[in-house]
């Protein structure tokens, strides 16, 4: 992904991303992925990657682990917090991410550029960091003040004429080898503007008039609006936020973010044997800890061969602080006193010098033997990360080693805003939903119920509110006759044994959270007003169904009829005397020796999989069905 990739990406990041709770945090090798929650029980997985870039994933990742030093930080310091910003670093390969969480803000960085970083910055200083590095410059370390990467190269939007004599001095170089170089724009969209202005990449620059660079710059700066105005295409698999013409123009595409996803996220798994890998990443940073610690080890060795002479350098910065002279003064004092000493900070009272090729922080306040013994620790600490790094890679090789070829990738599938309530279609297709608390019947009446959907309530205490959502139909006696079935049986009747139980039903504009004058609802209750239509009693019958699907099967539990008709196996229950472990027991025998027998498939059920879908109160297994077999339609039993 390239910076232009990025700012095309950004509305709909940031619009998405935006107010989300983050959830979660993953490590999967060297990507960190963001599980973000949203409004309406919608998620966002936000997927950062060193080298990569940053985009947003519709498919199921597996292989998430919270192993790495940093995923177990990020999820101390951000997990639960909200997302306030998201935005880029001019149209460079930086993401900023700011979090408020526990009442402080912190931004997470994302620096995809040279070998890649993702860093948690708070109060403008380095908290976290994937790789810890001192550069020319600027310096990435915990503790250190954050300084974003300097851009390199000229803006490609404020480009001039004049910039035309600065690029011309390397002359030797082909106009898009060296305009690559000195424009701060990736090397495609160079080639695209050179392509529209009608110049040749492959001439001179000094053969480049005002009038040509003039022309070039204009071009590039409308390929870059044209990729802020979200453009897509794709060429061989590969995607741009502009039409290539200098490749033939390419297959316009409706969904960057998809196109991006689709293109990126199988690249999180690389073929066994390729390049990369989870636990080639795990054992690079058991290389790099083994590697720091062995300079620490050496450095504390020759530290320990000159004691006195470090000790001198440390007793000085102790007595020239309290003389009172500048800190300046103090540290060109300090400082030639060893030709070991790189820096010297009076008001950390602290000393930094290089002894075998390490640089390390002496503390003033600190006896000279008392600092080597800090420096073993430090060694020893980074030793034991080494040896967790490696046994983690020897696991994640393990899991990895059956595997030929990249995982396939399942799209994720998002939970419909009734998957978290009971629920069921009736058998002439209307949705049904009950609560399962006072919470959740609040919730149903006040959020989902619409004016004309079907309400319906058993006509006793510890009864479920049940909606029917009527979508435009007029929902015909075999719906109503299940939602009621459903009422009842959810309700406390099942609990105290009964065989029926009366239910009413009224349309949704009847139900009103409005109590009369003096009087209060608590949480849960409702007033209805108007005619009641009753079903007398209904009686109390359950049936949980098994019903196989592409990618697996799934489990129903209802009224007897409306499992019938979509399922393919059922167990149908009655109030008893059984217990409810033990009835979850039976019937998730009973489906799996069904399925077995007569759709010729073996599926896992676990009894707790079964309670979840019942009502509390004891059971009588009634009957067993095979409503479709493997040969064709079945019979009950």
């Amino acid at each position: 992904m390239t910076g232009l990739d990025l700012a095309a990406l950004m509305p709909a990041l940031s619009r998405r991303l935006e107010g989300g709770v983050i959830a979660n945090v993953y490590g999967l090798g060297e990507a960190i992925v963001l599980k973000v929650s949203k409004g309406g029980g919608r998620r966002e997985w936000l997927v950062l990657h060193p080298r990569m870039g940053a985009w947003l994933t519709r498919y199921e990742l597996e292989g998430l682990g919270h192993e790495h030093p940093l995923v177990r930080g990020l999820r101390k310091a951000i997990r639960g917090g909200r997302i306030l910003a998201a935005w880029q670093a001019g149209l460079d390969r930086v993401l900023f991410i700011e979090v408020e969480a526990g009442g402080s803000r912190a931004r997470l960085v994302l620096e995809f550029v040279r070998e890649g970083n993702i860093l948690l910055v708070r109060d403008g200083k380095v908290k976290l960091a994937l790789r810890e590095r001192e550069m020319r410059d600027r310096v990435v370390k915990r503790g250190e003040a954050y300084v974003p990467p300097p851009r390199l190269g000229l803006d490609p939007l404020t480009l001039t004429p004049d910039d035309c004599e600065l690029a011309s001095a390397r002359g030797r170089l082909t106009a898009a080898a060296l305009l690559s170089r000195v424009v701060s724009a990736p090397g495609e969209a160079v080639a695209e503007a050179l392509f529209r202005a009608g110049l040749d990449p492959r001439a001179r620059v000094k053969e480049l008039s005002r009038g040509a660079f003039e022309a070039f710059a204009r071009e590039l700066r409308e390929v870059y609006v044209e990729a802020l105005e979200g453009a897509c295409y794709v060429v061989d698999g590969a995607f741009y936020p502009f039409k290539p013409l200098h490749l033939g123009g390419g297959r316009k595409a409706s969904n960057l973010l998809e196109v991006v996803d689709d293109a990126l996220t199988p690249r999180l798994y690389p073929e066994e044997g390729g390049e990369g890998g989870p636990h080639l990443h795990a054992l690079e940073r058991a290389k790099e800890y083994e590697e720091e610690a062995a300079r620490l080890r050496a450095a504390a060795q020759g530290i320990a061969a000159r004691a006195a002479e470090f000790e001198r350098v440390l007793a000085a910065l102790r007595r020239l602080r309290g003389e009172g002279i500048s800190w300046d003064e103090i540290a060109r004092r300090v400082a030639a006193m060893h030709d070991a000493v790189r820096r010297v900070d009076p008001s950390k009272m602290e000393v930094e010098v290089e002894v075998a090729g390490a640089k390390v922080a002496l503390k003033a306040s600190e006896s000279i033997w008392k600092n080597i013994k800090r420096i073993y620790e430090e060694a020893k600490d980074l030793e034991r990360r080494a040896r967790r790094a490696r046994e983690v890679a020897k696991r994640l090789e393990v899991e990895a080693r059956p595997k030929a070829r990249p995982r396939p990738l399942k799209l994720r599938r998002e939970r419909a805003w009734y998957e978290g309530f009971r629920y069921f279609f009736s058998s002439e297709g209307f949705l049904v939903v009950g609560g399962k608390d006072a919470g959740q019947n609040e919730a149903l009446v006040k959020k989902y119920m619409g004016a004309n959907d079907l309400f319906f309530h058993a006509d006793i205490h510890g009864a479920p509110a049940v909606i029917v959502k009527v979508e435009g139909r007029e929902p015909g006696p075999a719906t109503i006759e299940e939602a009621a079935q459903f009422a009842a049986s959810f309700s406390r009747a099942w609990q105290l044994g009964l065989m029926g139980v009366d239910v009413y039903w009224v349309r949704g504009e009847q139900v009103s959270k409005r109590a009369p004058s003096g009087e209060y609802l608590g949480r849960g209750a409702f007033m209805v007003y108007g005619k009641r239509n009753y079903l007398r009693r209904v009686p109390l019958a359950l049936a949980v169904g098994l019903r196989v699907e592409d990618d697996g099967f799934k489990l129903v539990c209802g009224p007897v009829r409306a499992v019938e008709s979509s399922c393919d196996v059922a167990v149908v229950l009655r109030p008893g005397r059984i217990s409810k472990d033990v009835a979850s027991a039976k019937v998730a025998s009973a489906l799996r020796k069904l399925a077995r027998e007569a759709l010729g498939v073996s599926v896992k059920i676990n009894p707790s999989d079964i309670a979840a879908l019942l009502p509390s109160g004891g059971f009588l297994i009634e009957s067993v069905k095979v409503i479709r077999s493997e040969g064709g339609a079945g019979a009950g039993s």
